[in-house]
């Protein structure tokens, strides 16, 4: 209909969550995606499946504020953005094999983003070096300039979050 619109849609699956169930990391991720696109003004126009028209979504921009850029040089406590990444959904694992997941080896930061996987190499707490790297046979690859983090939760869930929720049903 109009084709210089870019539109992205909702999976149906992200309802999961609102039953009791964990939505799949492919739906959640397609959401944040989504969501992010219109924060960012990259998509117009977004489709919503009716089964979820009944369910909050967040903001966009609140999904904006809740991605971590990482860039060469810059100062990176390894175990506080650890601590971030499990809170925006991310699962640590021994090995990254997939999205979602994310791994801390000494000064080595493995990470799966809906994206790509990049390998975060540190020099104490500075990063040295982002790297693509290959799941499955764990080489690091080319270069990369700089990595955004996108969420895999919706909503925030850290501390802060959950204290303002409090303060809010006082």
């Amino acid at each position: 209909v109009a084709p210089e619109l870019t539109a992205a849609a909702l999976p149906a699956e992200a309802v999961e969550a609102y039953l009791g169930r964990t939505p799949p990391l492919g739906a959640t991720a397609a959401a944040a995606t989504a969501l992010l696109g219109l924060a960012t003004g990259t998509v117009r126009v977004l489709a919503v499946p009716a089964r979820l028209l009944p369910y909050p979504l967040p903001p966009p921009g609140s999904l904006l504020s809740r991605c971590p850029v990482l860039h060469v040089e810059q100062t990176l406590d390894p175990h506080e953005f650890a601590r971030a990444l499990a809170d925006a959904g991310y699962r640590r694992v021994e090995v990254v094999e997939e999205a979602g997941d994310f791994a801390v080896r000494g000064q080595v930061l493995d990470l799966g983003t809906p994206e790509r996987f990049v390998r975060v190499l540190l020099d104490v707490e500075r990063v040295e070096a982002l790297r693509e790297f290959n799941p499955a046979t764990q080489r690091s690859g080319e270069p990369v300039r700089e990595v955004t983090v996108p969420p895999l939760r919706l909503f925030a869930t850290d501390e802060r979050a959950r204290e303002a929720v409090a303060q809010k049903l006082e």
